[in-house]
């Protein structure tokens, strides 16, 4: 570790450290943000075709239970079938080609937003609805991404700490 009589090299040892430091946060934040897009792409390229989901019945709307609620299960030929929420099939790719990642930054912050663009996918409101719709069950999308934006975020967190405290 160097030791400093000057006070001005001292703070100029600081001020390279912490410049040093915000270009690594910086650099390992759109890693980040790259990798959830990825998981988010992922969540939207489900290999299931749309003539099975109609031989299955549509299994994610909403048909009914023995009980009479709601639920993902609908009888189809005597079978129950089930498929995940997660990810969500590909029919036409409109709704995976319309999930954008954009940086919007001033001075030194930098923020990314995902989205979905409603012009090219303009059903996308209801296939990601947080609560699912009154025939389509919710479709987890948002909330796995944001789960999965809090482990990673706080892994960042820890990593840039110990890189802080390196000598």
């Amino acid at each position: 570790m160097p030791t400093f009589n000057d006070p001005e090299a001292l703070a100029r040892a600081q001020l390279a450290r912490a410049r040093a430091l915000r270009s690594k946060v910086k650099t390992e934040h759109a890693a980040m943000c790259n990798e959830l897009y990825e998981e988010a792409h992922k969540n939207l390229s489900g290999k299931v075709p749309e003539k099975a989901l109609e031989k299955m019945g549509h299994p994610l709307g909403r048909g009914t239970t023995k009980s009479g609620e709601p639920g993902r299960q609908r009888k189809v030929k005597g079978l129950r079938v089930r498929l995940p929420a997660l990810p969500i099939n590909v029919q036409t790719g409109k709704l995976r080609d319309a999930l954008k990642l954009y940086r919007r930054g001033v001075g030194d912050t930098q923020t990314y937003v995902l989205q979905v663009s409603k012009n090219l996918a303009p059903y996308a409101k209801y296939v990601l609805a947080l609560g699912g719709t009154k025939r389509m069950v919710t479709r987890p999308f948002w909330a796995n991404l944001q789960k999965s934006w809090r482990r990673k975020n706080f892994d960042l967190l820890v990593k840039m700490r110990e890189e802080q405290r390196k000598p």
